[in-house]
């Protein structure tokens, strides 16, 4: 259990330092609300996984959560 824990918390913890850049952007002023919206989202959606995680008590729990490795939209 913690085993799978761990590696779902490690994938969403990369996803993080992937995206850090976009949100040091915005908190800059060179991104939009509304450019950053996306990605703060996203970023929430990451949070509550990893709340999920935290949480969990069984296997099933724990599988119930998808994650996946955040990949850079293409323009």
């Amino acid at each position: 259990l913690a085993a799978a824990k761990g590696t779902k918390l490690s994938t969403l913890e990369q996803n993080f330092t992937a995206v850090k850049y976009q949100q040091e952007k915005f908190v800059d002023g060179a991104l939009t609300a509304e450019e950053y919206a996306p990605m703060r989202d996203l970023r929430q959606t990451w949070r509550d996984k990893i709340n999920a995680l935290i949480a969990a008590k069984t296997m099933e729990e724990v599988n119930a959560i998808e994650v996946v490795e955040w990949v850079k939209p293409s323009k």
